[in-house]
């Protein structure tokens, strides 16, 4: 196993441990960017839009709620 290899594993292990983490609280856990956009969301505050994280990255408040409001 080269320096690299192992790494690599590593970084693996805890990229998998930290989603882990991130989705399975209870709490809400989410990232925005400077826009107001969703990167990272964990599956308790995408219950509270009643959605899943996937559809709410890349999303503002603003859309989310426009298209609820359209929905309705």
């Amino acid at each position: 196993i080269t320096a690299r290899q192992n790494i690599r594993r590593q970084l693996e292990e805890n990229k998998r441990v930290t989603d882990a983490i991130i989705n399975e609280s209870p709490n809400s856990i989410f990232i925005k960017n400077a826009e107001g956009q969703f990167v990272l969301v964990n599956k308790a505050i995408a219950s509270l839009y009643d959605t899943t994280p996937e559809d709410l990255i890349n999303k503002s408040n603003a859309e989310i709620h426009s298209n609820s409001v359209e929905a309705s």
